[in-house]
């Protein structure tokens, strides 16, 4: 026999599904249009993408895979991206400038191999930042109120700098630099939530 707690809410568990049935029956124009009524209102963290060179961790040290899809860490967008921008330069080039992102390939280093792989998975770090103000929301298929703290997300794939750098040195550097303490300890007014950053490993 359930629990009273749940037996409770049967006929209010019963009238959500009878709108997530009514969901199923619309067509697909008519969920396109209450989706795009859903979505956030504010600006996204619009990136300019660049081509560059990165040395995985996990490789030999001559080895250099293209990746076409890395953040211009030069090209803030909006003033929400100010810190975004100062992380992503410290990810990307390492506070000693070996750098982990290579706008091209180097040309004083020989026995270099260059690879087009553009499906390898490099370590990546995402910076999650809150950019507004917890706002009252209403589901789209029940019409059941919540909140939410809008965010956004900008992520870089990055490799070792120096020939002997580990992910574990690359991730304690990335850590220990002012931009990375000022990004996460910066709490938008309004809310009570700080940024995030993720840092991912190879292959993962």
């Amino acid at each position: 026999m359930g629990r009273y707690s749940d037996m409770s809410r049967g006929a209010e568990l019963a009238a959500d599904w009878e709108k997530v049935l009514a969901w199923q029956k619309k067509t697909r124009a008519e969920k396109q249009t209450l989706y795009k009524a859903n979505k956030k209102t504010q600006p996204r963290m619009l990136v300019k993408r660049v081509q560059g060179y990165i040395r995985p961790f996990n490789t030999a040290s001559g080895l250099l895979i293209i990746q076409k899809s890395i953040p211009d860490n030069t090209q803030p967008v909006t003033a929400v991206q100010a810190n975004v921008t100062e992380l992503l330069a410290i990810v990307q080039g390492g506070t000693d400038g070996a750098g982990r992102v290579l706008e091209s390939a180097p040309t004083s280093e020989t026995g270099l191999i260059t690879l087009n792989n553009t499906k390898y998975n490099f370590a990546k770090l995402c910076c999650v930042s809150v950019i507004g103000q917890v706002l009252e929301k209403e589901g789209r298929i029940t019409n059941n109120k919540y909140k939410k703290i809008i965010t956004d997300t900008v992520s870089t794939p990055f490799g070792r700098g120096k020939a002997s750098e580990t992910f574990a040195q690359a991730v304690a550097q990335i850590q220990g630099s002012a931009a990375y303490t000022t990004f996460i300890n910066k709490v938008i007014t309004g809310t009570t939530a700080s940024n995030k950053v993720l840092i991912v490993p190879e292959n993962e």
